[in-house]
């Protein structure tokens, strides 16, 4: 008989994320949708035939100034 130990997932679920962690990644998601370049793997912010890459840092940055303006916006 083998005791094989079962694996933990650290997959990251739906539920554990909080409410602005969430809607950081549907922002994400539709920038990537929004963005998305027929030249690149990547999405890209193109201006004036200029493509800037949009990795995985840039749009976590994005959507972080996207989401606490939102926030603010909706405090005043």
């Amino acid at each position: 008989m083998s005791n094989k130990k079962k694996k933990k997932s650290h997959a990251i679920k739906e539920n554990d994320l909080s409410i602005e962690e969430r809607t950081k990644a549907e922002t994400i998601a539709d920038l990537c949708e929004k963005y998305k370049c027929e030249l690149h793997k990547t999405p890209c912010f193109v201006q004036e035939n200029r493509h800037l890459q949009l990795n995985p840092a840039r749009l976590q940055l994005w959507a972080r100034e996207i989401v606490s303006n939102f926030i603010y916006s909706n405090k005043n």
